[in-house]
């Protein structure tokens, strides 16, 4: 059998709200029961396989649920540009995982510049 870790439930419920996945989503993707799932978020007990298994669905660092703190707000909604006014809108975990990657991608490029002393301007298309 093998060694269960004890981890931050808070983290675990803030991973997966942060790229809007329900409890029954994340457990059909993990593929265990929905039961299992809340009880890990409720217990903050599991094996170090399935905490791999879970930073991989939620896109962050297994060393994230070992976090003492208060995890952050959550912000699902994204603004909807495509009208005049502030609508937001809920988006579904895909999208937030892109979102999620395209952020981190800009934060190393820019980290890469800063350390060369290069200046990076970002040209849009239309």
């Amino acid at each position: 059998m093998s060694q269960s870790i004890k981890v931050n439930p808070e983290w675990i419920i803030w991973s997966r709200k942060s790229i809007n996945y329900t409890t029954e989503l994340a457990s059909k993707k993990l593929k265990i029961k929905k039961s299992t799932l809340e009880e890990w978020e409720t217990s903050g007990v599991l094996t170090y396989k399935n905490l791999n298994k879970l930073a991989n669905l939620y896109d962050v660092s297994p060393l994230l649920f070992l976090n003492n703190t208060t995890p952050p707000k959550i912000e699902q909604y994204i603004k909807d540009y495509r009208t005049m006014n502030d609508k937001r809108i809920l988006s579904n975990p895909d999208i937030l995982k892109e979102i999620k990657h395209a952020k981190r991608k800009r934060s190393f490029l820019l980290d890469i510049a800063e350390k060369l002393n290069k200046n990076v301007e970002f040209e849009y298309y239309q």
